[in-house]
């Protein structure tokens, strides 16, 4: 009897250690399974396709489109300046292009959710997401517009005001997007305040407000041109610089006063015959 239940006992223990042997293994195979899983759903490296020209060192993971940067991006370098009549300088340093064809992915590698640029002496970066509507004739040309020109402001000591950035910014985009600004209404920003708003304090305004604000300096740069020719235009971008309010006597203007009244007018004008298509392309593209 006791022989029996020894038996039993070992035959027990046997059947026993047997199953938790079993467990382990499939606990094992069902790791190794699952690490498989993670390895096969796990994204395949991006890849960058890397194109160099003068001034751009461009990065984009879809080939076409930095084919279609590589064969343009100078071409549009030199024609945001040229419009204006201002020297088209070679960069210090080349001008990092990064272009990501889809939000999802741009937010995820950068964490932004819209393109972007950064000026810097040591290198500029522009970061562009291509499902933006009108990324390479408007969402770019802006954001190449403001390297352009901290780039000259660098290389020749001297600095604009950001009416001037904002504005030619604009004025630089795509016609329906400059149709779209120009045609704003609603409350006017005092020239005074126009004209010597800093960056610091544009950062702080509402988005609703920045969009008020740019709208009016690229009026503000398109009356000047159109109205007084490249020449003053170019010269009121000098001299305002230190005094923008006596800097108006290029335009025979003597004080914001008397500015304000001619800007508002002019502005007033331009908004209701854009809107009522009255007003040519040529116009607003020269």
């Amino acid at each position: 009897m006791k022989r029996c239940i020894g038996l039993i006992v070992i035959f027990f223990g046997i059947t026993f250690v047997s199953a938790q042997s079993s467990d382990d293994k499939a606990k094992q195979a069902q790791n190794q399974l699952d690490s498989l899983i993670k390895l096969v759903e796990q994204p395949a490296p991006i890849q960058w396709n890397r194109y160099e020209t003068t001034n751009f060192e461009i990065l984009s993971i879809d080939d076409a489109q930095g084919k279609l940067l590589y064969n343009n991006i100078e071409y549009i370098k030199t024609w945001i300046s040229w419009r204006w009549g201002i020297k088209d300088n070679s960069f210090s340093v080349k001008c990092k292009i990064i272009v990501v064809p889809s939000k999802d992915l741009f937010v995820k590698i950068f964490n932004k959710d819209r393109s972007s640029f950064r000026y810097e002496p040591k290198g500029s970066a522009i970061w562009i997401c291509t499902e933006e509507v009108r990324w390479l004739t408007d969402v770019l040309p802006k954001m190449m517009t403001e390297v352009n020109l901290n780039e000259f402001e660098a290389k020749f000591n001297t600095k604009f005001g950001l009416w001037a950035h904002r504005g030619m910014s604009i004025l630089n985009g795509n016609l329906i997007e400059i149709r779209g600004a120009l045609s704003l209404g609603g409350d006017l920003i005092l020239s005074k305040v126009m004209l010597n708003t800093t960056t610091e304090q544009y950062l702080k305004l509402s988005e609703a407000n920045r969009i008020k604000f740019d709208s009016q300096c690229a009026a503000f740069c398109l009356m000047i041109r159109k109205e007084h020719g490249n020449g003053k235009f170019l010269d009121y971008l000098g001299a305002s610089r230190d005094d923008p309010e006596k800097a108006l006597s290029i335009f025979s203007l003597n004080n914001y006063t008397s500015l304000d009244s001619l800007f508002f007018g002019y502005l007033g004008g331009l908004s209701k015959e854009i809107q009522q298509q009255k007003v040519p392309n040529s116009y607003l593209t020269w």
